[in-house]
């Protein structure tokens, strides 16, 4: 079992998710039933996704290095239409996937760059 991390901006969706769950607004179920699947894969194997290379995909890679820092970058395909973004760090001991984005295939495109 691989530890999973959220990023401010993800844990913070995923709480405001929650609270709407909560109250009955049950209008971003969808979304959430997506996040909470993407990290149950990354629990179970980091490398559920597939990791993206720099040369390959410059825009992408550096909009979340200047973003986040990251050295390595991945996509899950958690849906037909839900892409999560994450990056993948290692202490030597544990592998830890950091959750950067869930997007919808269309903010997706334009941040990689597709038409």
């Amino acid at each position: 079992m691989y530890r999973v991390r959220l990023v401010k901006p993800v844990a913070a969706r995923k709480r405001e998710l929650e609270e709407r769950l909560a109250s009955g607004n049950r209008s971003n179920e969808r979304e959430y039933k997506i996040l909470s699947k993407g990290i149950e894969k990354l629990k179970v194997d980091y490398r559920s996704g597939v990791h993206i290379s720099q040369k390959g995909h410059k825009k992408a890679f550096e909009y979340y290095r200047r973003k986040y820092g990251i050295e390595n970058l991945w996509k899950l395909n958690v849906s037909r239409d839900w892409r999560m973004v994450y990056t993948v760090v290692t202490d030597g001991l544990e592998v830890i996937s950091f959750i950067l984005d869930l997007t919808d295939h269309k903010r997706y495109n334009k941040i990689f760059g597709y038409k």
